[in-house]
């Protein structure tokens, strides 16, 4: 019998991800942010539009510079962020579209973690 490709069909659930101490590599407990799925029609439709964005300024590509690239990487995480569990300053952080820019651009180091965990393509392989 021949192998069913069914099996491989990529979930389109969220992913949460448990970040780690930026240092140490150690897991951080209680945090947490959800993202949409690479594999979701969200995510999809999100990509569509950064790659219409950039196809539509094409003559300003000679004029990005590094800020405005970090400053679309964070506004793109930003829009794949659907929750968090998060502390900062001894309260639960509220989650919104706006605080999560803020936290990305505070806190440069989460954006390379959600980066690899939506590169995992085994987290949503169907077992």
């Amino acid at each position: 019998m021949t192998f069913d490709l069914n099996a491989l069909v990529p979930d389109d659930s969220p992913i949460t991800v448990q970040l780690k101490h930026p240092s140490t590599g150690e897991l951080l407990d209680g945090t947490t942010i959800t993202l949409i799925s690479p594999y979701s029609k969200a995510y999809k439709e999100l990509m569509y539009d950064k790659a219409q964005e950039q196809i539509d300024n094409k003559e300003d590509t000679d004029k990005t510079n590094i800020r405005q690239a970090m400053k679309g990487q964070i506004d793109f995480f930003s829009s794949l962020t659907l929750k968090w569990e998060l502390t900062m300053g001894g309260k639960q952080l509220k989650f919104t579209k706006s605080k999560a820019k803020e936290l990305y651009e505070k806190l440069d180091w989460i954006i390379p973690q959600l980066d690899k965990a939506l590169q995992d393509h085994e987290a949503f392989t169907r077992a």
